[in-house]
């Protein structure tokens, strides 16, 4: 798998961070915000974090839980996000 190569309901393309395999979501509007994807079966809900140190913000999924969702998800926090950025 390419770190280009893109998925099908929702994440624009996948990263390769420590040896793991990391969706991105880009959120629309100004500035273009990315959230990489990760998931887990570790996870038990949907966790949304933004790093303090780089800004580096990560939304980890449980199993089962789509692409589409994970979007969907992300979009309805996209003001949290923003703010959480400045």
């Amino acid at each position: 798998m390419s770190s280009a190569e893109t998925c099908n309901g929702g994440c624009s393309a996948r990263t390769f961070e420590f040896g793991i395999v990391m969706d991105q979501i880009e959120l629309k509007g100004r500035p273009g915000t990315v959230v990489l994807v990760r998931r887990t079966a570790r996870a038990s809900r949907l966790s949304l974090r933004v790093s303090s140190l780089d800004g580096r913000i990560t939304l980890t999924l449980p199993p089962g839980v789509s692409a589409r969702e994970a979007r969907r998800f992300a979009e309805e926090k996209s003001d949290w996000i923003r703010q959480a950025l400045e």
